[in-house]
């Protein structure tokens, strides 16, 4: 271990070997990263298949955002225009930006694809990767709409977490993630809350341990609760909340009730190991020892220091296929403060580049970087505003670079090549593949009697749905209102 500083023999701050973390060592830079996977090309299937999910997913995303907005609810962030630039076709492109509302199509999709590379890799390269487990817990019955589908879901969370506290302390099995959905049923009405658990145990439990752990385990948690097996793809945890296809039958009342509903639930959280391999990525662990200077007694505990490169979990083209590393973020140097103060007003509004992102297949079956620039324009009159245009210009140019080495067509033959396709993935969005939330059948409920339609005091009523306005401005319940004094 290397000693970072000491400050007057009171505080030695201690930095763990990277092995501790079980983070490898090998990792490349965003600029190799944009170096190898500018022009990779995408299959036509994927690509038709992939431009026609996310026209569904988008449509379906704008349905929802302005139910919810027709009655008061914010969706969308004021970004001030912001633009994705292909930096090698050159395609401009609006971007909206939403709030993180967990049922909104484009948010699940962002939000689960960090969170699957991780697991896929922590999978692969962890120790405990290959003895991961995965069950499915659910609540034993199901919740009409209207009722009380918030307090239904806590409590699951919560008797999850006990239980994962209780395997770790008394069987030294590990719960390190779990996964919440809360699948709609139109026949009856109602939702089937259950959650996705993947776990494992630190060591091996001899003789008859593991049975008497699953049978512990079920008492524990109930009748409602199964065993699937060894983990053979991440894929299987790591689905959406919710189906897309299965929001389109609720309208804009039952929407806005969900909103509530599932606000800032937290639907899916990494644990234990998983957990602090994630925060790894972000955070160098440290051992802090610190002297009372009253006793001398001296106390360790564990802190977090940022990492000078971060790194985060991506696909990256090598030869033979696609493959998971570890990449460093690239950070954007910070100006100094006298440079700063010296930039005129007009010239922080034109041009404002905010990231650049991987290469990916926004606008053509062939990957390029993406750069969002807020306030863009050709034409700056700023001198801002003409610095950060000649630094895109400056990106596009490398771009270009990496592109023809690794020998993608000209632009314009990608772009048309991309627009035949996505024009044959047109009209068959409706048939796309509906994603996949159950694991196994057995963990799906077959009763289906008995469902009462109550609705739960604590929510707002809605409106009749023979008196409805235009615009419902719904009140942010009680219980709500204590964790966030507004809905923005």
């Amino acid at each position: 271990m290397i000693a970072l500083h000491s400050e007057n023999n009171s505080r030695n701050v201690v930095a763990f070997p990277p092995a501790v973390n079980n983070q490898p060592r090998a990792s490349i830079s965003q600029y190799e990263l944009f170096r190898t996977n500018t022009g990779w090309k995408q299959s036509p299937e994927n690509y038709r298949e992939s431009a026609a999910r996310r026209a569904l997913l988008q449509a379906e995303n704008s349905r929802i955002a302005e139910a919810l907005e027709n009655h008061g609810i914010q969706t969308r962030l004021e970004n001030g225009g912001i633009k994705a630039i292909g930096e090698v076709t050159g395609q401009i492109d609006e971007v909206d930006s939403y709030r993180s509302i967990c049922f909104l199509p484009l948010i699940a999709q962002r939000e689960r694809k960090p969170t699957l590379n991780g697991l896929c890799y922590f999978q692969r390269h962890h120790k405990m990767g290959k003895f991961i487990r995965l069950a499915v817990v659910t609540t034993g019955e199901r919740v009409p709409l209207y009722g009380d589908l918030r307090g239904t879901m806590q409590k699951m969370h919560r008797d999850i977490s006990r239980w994962a506290h209780e395997a770790d302390k008394y069987w030294n099995v590990a719960v390190i993630y779990r996964g919440s959905e809360f699948t709609y049923d139109e026949e009856t009405n109602s939702f089937h809350p259950h959650a996705n658990v993947l776990y494992a145990p630190r060591k091996a439990l001899k003789g008859d341990q593991w049975a008497k752990f699953l049978s512990w385990t079920h008492q524990r948690l109930g009748a409602h609760w199964k065993d699937c097996g060894k983990l053979e793809k991440p894929q299987e945890a790591l689905k959406y909340p919710f189906k897309p296809l299965e929001l389109q039958k609720l309208d804009s009342l039952a929407l806005v009730w969900l909103y509530f509903q599932t606000y800032r639930l937290k639907i899916a959280q990494p644990m234990r190991e998983f957990k602090r391999w994630r925060d790894g990525l972000i955070n160098e662990m440290v051992a802090e020892e610190k002297v009372d200077p009253k006793t001398g007694e001296i106390t360790t505990h564990i802190v977090k220091q940022k990492r000078e490169q971060p790194l985060k979990v991506g696909y990256v083209n090598v030869e033979g296929g696609a493959q998971l590393r570890l990449i460093e973020k690239a950070r954007s140097k910070a100006r100094p403060k006298s440079e700063v103060a010296s930039i005129d007003l007009d010239g922080l509004r034109e041009n404002m580049i905010l990231c650049r992102t991987s290469p990916q297949f926004r606008f053509s079956p062939y990957a390029e970087p993406v750069t969002l620039i807020q306030n863009y324009t050709d034409d700056p009159q700023s001198i801002g505003g003409k610095e950060r245009l000649e630094e895109l210009r400056a990106r596009q140019r490398e771009a270009r670079r990496y592109w023809d080495a690794n020998g993608a067509p000209d632009p314009l033959t990608a772009l048309a090549l991309g627009r035949a396709q996505k024009a044959a993935a047109e009209g068959a969005a409706r048939n796309v593949r509906a994603f996949n939330v159950h694991t196994s059948r057995p963990t799906v409920q077959k009763s289906r009697q008995g469902i009462s339609v109550s609705r739960n005091p604590s929510v707002p009523e809605p409106a009749s749905a023979g008196n409805r306005p235009g615009i419902h401005p719904v009140t942010l319940p009680t219980s709500i209102k204590s964790t966030n004094r507004a809905v923005r």
